[in-house]
């Protein structure tokens, strides 16, 4: 899982800083994304492993499963940015393919 962030220029300073690829901050705008208030990123060198029942259990107890699907194109950029990741280990790689 990769969560989203609206602090934008905290992580792209973070990546510039650690002299990591900016592809790996993928930004999305509110007009890409009907349900961000505000434009954010996704920081695709911090991925969480949660497994499925567990992600299910969350959504249940706190939260909505009422999020609309992600687009195909910003999905493909979170798995590119993920990709190019040196952080993110090739065994996380492999589960995209």
């Amino acid at each position: 899982m990769v969560t989203s962030t609206t602090q934008i220029q905290k992580k792209k300073e973070f990546v510039r800083r650690a002299g990591i690829s900016g592809k790996t901050i993928v930004e999305v705008k509110i007009k890409e994304y009907r349900i961000f208030t505000s434009d954010s990123v996704f920081n695709c060198n911090e991925v969480f492993e949660v497994r499925m029942d567990d992600l299910i259990r969350k959504i249940e107890e706190n939260g909505s499963m009422n999020y609309p699907r992600l687009p195909d194109n910003i999905l493909k950029r979170i798995i590119a940015g993920v990709n190019e990741s040196p952080k993110i280990s090739q065994s996380i790689k492999d589960l995209m393919k």
